[in-house]
């Protein structure tokens, strides 16, 4: 087995409507066990479907599949609009997909992923559309580091973010076998990460970008098994220990603990046998 060290410039930024927010953070390798599926390609059919949410269904030419099934085309869905957090399609644009499971929905695209089309990773006019200028400023947080950037700053920053994206998940795509440490551009550890025959296997750990933990637990096949404890790094720089449980092929099982957001005592257990918790009981 051989050790080796990939440290690149892997910033990857979104500019979130819907219930997200402006958020600028690099790309972390925590993001191979959240997608299924990451890729490059062009949409080459739009269908909608009407029912009770308007639902696009989407058939991307692939270019290049950087993580999961290695296809020609691929069919992907969302939500028909961005209020239910919906990915904004257009016909013959090239995009880079990070897709998931979703119920039934087995490659699901949403606003509030890494996803964005293959020249910006900022969605189109986002700033423009809520009033800002290139001269204007926002408070938004870098890697938890909240301050005011400029949105020209914010816009170099994003078109550096894309290439490099690009050039970490290159590399990835072309992992086999080994134990490959991860890092931030600050050179902190971003990850460590154990593979076999191209797929996470073995104990994982997730940093933040200050080197505070941000999960740990069992990788069999690039699914999560077993116990995990998930941490949470809040904007002012609290950190916490958010929730622990155990998966079952990355689903949740059983009985999962969890804080608040605002990191306090109060605790609640929910109960999960599939996607969502059947009940949920709060401490005292």
């Amino acid at each position: 087995m051989k050790n080796l060290l990939i440290a690149f410039l892997f910033l990857v930024t979104k500019a979130y409507s819907c219930e997200c927010k402006y958020q600028f953070s690099e790309f972390t390798p925590y993001n191979l066990l959240e997608y299924n599926n990451i890729f490059s390609g062009k949409a080459i059919r739009i269908d909608t479907i009407q029912g009770n949410f308007t639902v696009l269904k989407v058939q991307m030419l692939v270019s290049k599949f950087y993580w999961g099934a290695r296809k020609d085309t691929m069919i992907v869905t969302t939500y028909g609009n961005g209020g239910m957090c919906g990915f904004y399609f257009e016909l013959d644009k090239e995009y880079l997909l990070y897709t998931y499971k979703w119920g039934p929905q087995p490659t699901y695209v949403s606003m509030c992923s890494p996803s964005h089309p293959l020249s910006t990773s900022i969605e189109k006019n986002s700033f423009q559309e809520a009033g800002y200028g290139l001269n204007d400023s926002i408070k938004t947080s870098i890697n938890h580091v909240t301050k005011y950037y400029s949105i020209k700053y914010l816009e170099e920053y994003d078109r550096k973010a894309t290439k490099n994206e690009i050039l970490l998940l290159d590399s990835i795509s072309k992992i086999e076998n080994g134990t490959f440490i991860f890092q931030f551009t600050n050179g902190k550890i971003a990850a460590k990460l154990n593979f076999i025959n191209g797929f996470i296997s073995d104990t994982a750990k997730f940093y933040f970008a200050n080197g505070k933990l941000k999960s740990i637990g069992l990788v069999k096949e690039n699914k999560k098994e077993g116990k995990w404890d998930e941490y949470d790094l809040l904007y002012y720089g609290k950190w916490y220990l958010r929730e622990r449980g155990n998966y079952t092929a990355s689903e949740r099982k059983g009985v999962w603990e969890r804080k608040l957001i605002t990191g306090d005592k109060k605790k609640f257990k929910e109960y999960y046998s599939g996607l969502r918790p059947e009940k949920v009981n709060y401490d005292d």
